[in-house]
């Protein structure tokens, strides 16, 4: 599969998503991250990122896309898409 064919996979949400609205921490293999709220993340891992965005507010409407691995928010909610 190419990486434009399992980006647009992704984006329409065909590998599967998982809503996230609470303070747990998320094991998973995410594609891309869609913020609905504002939201804060206290553990983003995401092996394509390089600094951090832990505790920065990620406005309503953003979408991140990378390798992540891990997710731990403090505030919001997202769609993380597989």
């Amino acid at each position: 599969m190419s990486n434009a064919t399992e980006l647009l996979g992704t984006s329409i949400g065909l590998g599967g998503a998982k809503i996230i609205n609470d303070t747990n921490r998320h094991n998973g293999k995410y594609r891309v991250i869609h913020a609905l709220a504002d939201t804060v993340f206290d553990e983003f891992v995401d092996s394509t990122l390089t600094g951090t965005i832990t505790g920065i507010t990620i406005k309503q409407g953003t979408s991140i896309g990378g390798h992540v691995t891990t997710i731990k928010l403090i505030s919001g909610t997202i769609i993380a898409y597989e």
